[in-house]
């Protein structure tokens, strides 16, 4: 149950850092920084259906500091690897071979 918490947390750590669309399993320093931040405000949140990640949404105001910082840094780089898509272009279509 504990390891299935700490998963469902860093999950929901990482879309609310880089959001649901572009969600990526967190780096050990955003799940550190806010792990103690999601045991505290959301004590019985039971995981699924976005639940944890609108229990902490709901709470940013109140999370660490080191939370915060975490989340920031992770938004910084999601928007710096989106624009590095961006600038790389569309992927090539493929078209299958012709038989």
């Amino acid at each position: 149950m504990k390891r299935h918490r700490i998963a469902s947390t860093a999950m929901i750590v990482a879309a609310l850092a880089f959001g649901a669309a572009n969600a990526q399993p967190p780096a050990p320093k955003l799940r550190d920084a806010c792990q103690a931040d999601f045991q505290r405000l959301c004590p019985g949140v039971a995981p699924g259906h976005g639940a944890v990640r609108q229990c902490l949404k709901g709470h940013l105001d109140t999370v660490s500091p080191d939370c915060k910082s975490a989340v920031a840094a992770a938004r910084e780089a999601a928007k710096a690897r989106r624009a590095a898509r961006a600038q790389s272009g569309p992927a090539p279509a493929t078209t299958p071979p012709q038989t």
